[in-house]
């Protein structure tokens, strides 16, 4: 309303017949898929367990219908809104089939009541009643004598009197940061507002050009009271002037001309703009003339919702304005019967933007502001003509239905005659917000109607109303944008040597992009940059990939620079037990019985030094009882082997820091918290190795029994996060039956530790190819044809390892039976070449009774994989320095004094 002026409502009573909802079949919509808001019209699980009987229900029937009549001359006729039993939801949750046969049904129960009122009397033939076609309503003109005829008709579920509403009546844009989003590019261009009021004089210099569809219903169901003034007379009219109206009998196009501005003018006097500059405007007028007062109809509303609806795939349609209204609401009024047609306007992604109203209330609205899925709109000042900016409008109505807040008090638009006026209502606060709608939409067109409310509210402006300390958010249509926007991200990788090796960083999961690259069209918020493991030029080195880093966009336009560096680390070949960082494996041996540890410091063949493993303190260590050794392998990036140690029996790990034979520091393995971790019964530990390339070993854990595979990333003693072993789509993998880990090791050279599987029962051996916690890739082991090989009997995996000093792990076999070796060398997931472990010239070794191998790493330093072998029967131990497939020197370990070394009882070297 303009000028703060409340006009009386018209004494005609219109009724409205409405249709109840029951659910859908199965095919119609997916339940799960269905908002809340929309989920009333069919969702019956919701129901309470109490639910009316078909008595109750015809009660309270008969009572709305008594309560309407109750005051009314037998004879005299009141326009009607019935509500009908069919079934409805929303049309952009239905597909096109679903969407035909709903309104089939619709159409079906309107001429089914229809034909039912006709066959009672001959005097409901030529009575006019209206139909709608996407909601289920009936309406009609009745009397108190017609009361028991539409009681009688069980279809009439409910019914509501068919309302009159009227029209509820710089520095704005500026308060809302409409000129932020105009710099920015963002200016409402390619979207459309339908205005819902009493007409739009288009030829407006304001509104040039604006006008891009226009619609008249002024008592559209022709049973109504007033005189039309669609052009000619006529109740409904699409034609061209239809939403002009600017009749003087009324104030004709006043209002919707002030509202179209607020909405969408531009270039106007004095440099005034609408807050969507580049957006056009549906004209649509609703009103009807009663003795010179504009009035509309709750059905004239609802027929201009369904048209809008209509065209919503001719124009992309981001908001309806509705400036009008009456009544006083304290709680929503979701029974109203425009609720349906704007439920599926919303479902389309379309919003209705509606007037709180002007009579100050401050625990109530208007009606249809009411409606909970309609964006209700309350009043601010702007600041301009002395008063206080961000104060809420003394004539606003006010309670915690309103959902925002906007500049409405003394707002300059334009007004028919070519001229412009400062008017002042939650008429000119609405606009404010449906021109922002379509501000944020040309932002983001796939935006959802509850996207956009919710980036409205969340970024708006918290004002309190001092009337009723109602809190609520005025809209910062700027910031809103910006939760919409995208940014861009530029990471530049050092040093130029990891670049020349094929450095390269990723963007939440993408594709691998070169330094300097920059990726754009992101998101506002975090994103994960992940950076590419490699193998350095020298196969004795890898680059250690830097850590994930986050990239934060936090505003429309910005570019995020960031860095990684790599750093060059010597690659990790196999499970190595280097003791003292000589780059020479070393031999840990265990006493089973006395609980005792021993290292053999080795220099190729020879033993240099040995002790038992022991305290700082020089104390030697005895293991409790149940505890074992699971792991040898660098947990804190030292170069030095470390030792894992599991007790079944309790489930817990301990790990002891090692340097040299010296044990620095141990503890049991923890979470991040402190907490001691304490595996649950059915989980071993599997293997050990860097599986995500910081150069310090974490934890592979296998459940045999649910054939689960679990991670824990280690950082020394702690676990810093754990997960099970999921393929790439983020699904948890789960071993068929039969198949076991064989061996943890880097089998493609990216400086992550991959996974070896067997079954033997089959013979096939199976890789996973690892990052991190992550399956990338994974297939059977081949031959170079492509061919998948299968072991034969008696065959088994005795180590994995780098034997061609490639960079990639191969599978050392043995064959006890036959006392065979063989080794497969592999590039990734394929065999590349394969032979029996031979003499320098050429003779296949056969092992003698009772040996074993013990364990597979570098012994002498050549960056090639070894082999040590061990007799539990005379205690010795024998070592094969390898290269390749060839055994270049082999002997027995011996001391420093070249004497045999012969194991006494229960000693043996640690095979893990």
């Amino acid at each position: 309303m303009r000028h703060l002026n409340i006009h009386k409502l018209s004494r005609i009573i219109l009724l409205t017949i409405v249709v109840t909802f029951i659910s859908v079949t199965a095919n119609s919509a997916d339940n799960q898929n269905i908002p809340l808001w929309a989920k009333p019209y069919f969702d019956k699980s919701k129901e309470s367990p109490e639910k009316d009987s078909p008595e109750q229900k015809k009660a309270k029937k008969i009572y709305k219908f008594r309560k309407i009549f109750k005051d009314k001359d037998p004879k005299e006729e009141v326009l009607l809104i019935l509500e009908l039993d069919s079934e409805f939801i929303p049309e952009g949750f239905l597909d096109s089939t679903a969407k035909s046969s709903q309104r089939a049904r619709i159409k079906a129960v309107q001429d089914k009541v229809h034909k039912k009122l006709k066959d009672k009397h001959s005097y409901y033939k030529n009575k006019k009643i209206g139909k709608f076609d996407t909601v289920p309503y009936l309406t009609m003109k009745a009397t108190r004598d017609d009361m028991q005829d539409l009681l009688d008709i069980d279809e009439i579920t409910n019914v509501q009197v068919d309302e009159l509403a009227k029209p509820i009546m710089s520095e704005s844009n500026v308060l809302i940061g409409s000129d932020t989003a105009w710099a920015n590019g963002f200016t409402g261009s390619g979207q459309t507002v339908a205005v819902l009021d009493t007409g739009v004089e288009k030829t407006h210099a304001f509104l040039s050009g604006k006008v891009v569809a226009e619609a008249c219903f002024s008592n559209a169901g022709g049973a109504g009271s007033g005189v039309s003034l669609c052009p000619g007379g006529v109740t409904t009219s699409y034609a061209s002037g239809s939403g002009v109206n600017c009749s003087s009998a009324v104030d004709g196009c006043d209002h919707g001309t002030h509202v179209a501005g607020t909405i969408a003018g531009e270039n106007g006097t004095g440099g005034i703009s609408g807050v969507a500059p580049d957006a056009t405007i549906i004209a649509m007028n609703v009103f009807t003339n009663f003795s010179g007062e504009a009035l509309s109809y709750t059905t004239d509303q609802t027929r201009a919702l369904e048209r809008v609806y209509a065209l919503r795939g001719t124009y992309d349609i981001a908001s309806v304005n509705m400036s009008l209204g009456g009544g006083s609401y304290s709680s929503y009024c979701d029974n109203d019967s425009r609720k349906a047609i704007i439920d599926n306007l919303r479902s389309a992604g379309i919003a209705t933007v509606i007037a709180s109203g002007n009579n100050g209330y401050t625990n109530s609205i208007s009606g249809p502001a009411c409606i909970s899925t309609a964006i209700a709109v309350g009043s601010v000042q702007d600041g301009s003509y002395g008063t206080t900016a961000d104060r809420v409008s003394s004539f606003s109505n006010s309670s915690s239905l309103v959902d925002m807040l906007a500049p409405g008090q003394y707002i300059t638009s334009s007004v028919p005659g070519g001229g412009y006026s400062a008017w002042a209502g939650t008429s000119m606060a609405t606009p404010h917000v449906a021109g922002a709608w379509a501000l944020v939409m040309s932002a983001d067109t796939t935006a959802t109607v509850s996207e956009v409310e919710s980036a409205l509210e969340t970024t708006g402006t918290s004002v309190t109303d001092t009337k009723n300390n109602v809190t609520k958010p005025r809209i910062n249509v700027d910031e809103a944008i910006d939760t919409f926007g995208t940014g861009s991200v530029k990471v530049t990788i050092l040093p130029a040597g990891a670049i020349a090796d094929g450095a390269q960083w990723k963007v939440n999961g993408g594709v691998y992009q070169n330094s300097a690259a920059t990726v754009a069209e992101l998101s506002l918020g975090d994103h994960s940059i992940a950076f590419k493991s490699l193998t350095h030029s020298n196969n004795a080195k890898v680059w250690m990939a830097p850590s994930s880093l986050t990239a934060t966009v936090s505003s429309n336009g910005q570019l995020v620079s960031l860095t990684g560096t790599y750093t060059e680390s010597d690659k990790i070949l196999g499970s190595r037990a280097d003791f003292d960082a000589d780059g020479k494996a070393d031999i840990l041996l265990n006493n089973t019985e006395t609980g005792q540890l021993h290292i053999y410091m080795m220099d190729g063949l020879t033993r240099v030094s040995n002790d038992y493993v022991k305290r700082a303190d020089g104390s030697v260590i005895n293991l409790a009882a149940g505890w074992g050794v699971s792991g040898l392998a660098d947990f804190d990036n030292d170069k030095k082997s470390d030792i894992l140690l599991t007790n079944y029996s309790t489930g817990q790990l301990h790990i002891y820091m090692m340097d040299g034979l010296t044990r620095l520091s141990n503890d049991y393995v923890k979470r991040a918290d402190g907490s001691v971790i304490s595996l649950a019964n059915g989980w071993v530990v599997a293997g050990v190795g860097d599986l995500d390339g910081d150069g310090k070993a974490d934890i592979l854990l296998a459940n045999y029994s649910t054939g689960q595979l679990h991670i824990y990333m280690m950082d020394g003693l702690t676990r810093l996060s754990n997960d099970y072993v999921k393929r790439a789509d983020g699904s948890v993998i789960s071993l068929a039956s039969g198949w076991v880990v064989a061996g943890v090791a880097d089998l493609d050279g990216d400086g992550k530790a991959d996974i070896l599987l067997a079954n033997y029962s089959t013979g096939q051996l199976h890789i996973y190819m690892m990052d991190g916690l992550t399956r990338l890739s994974n297939d059977y082991v081949k031959r170079a044809d492509g061919s998948v090989i299968n072991l034969s009997s008696s065959w088994e995996i005795a180590g994995v390892s780098d034997f061609d000093k490639d960079g990639k792990a191969d599978i050392l076999l043995a064959n006890y039976t036959l006392g065979r070796l063989h080794i497969y060398m592999m590039d990734g997931l394929t065999r590349l070449s394969n032979d029996y472990v031979k003499r320098s010239d050429g003779s296949i070794i056969s092992l003698g009774s009772a040996w074993r191998v013990s364990y597979v790493t570098d012994y002498n330093g050549d960056g090639k994989s070894d082999i040590l072998l061990s007799n539990p029967e005379t205690g010795q131990v024998h070592m094969y320095m390898m290269d390749g497939l060839t055994r270049v020197d082999n002997d027995y370990v011996k001391r420093d004094d070249g004497s045999v070394i012969s194991l006494t009882s229960s000693w043996s070297p640690v095979d893990k």
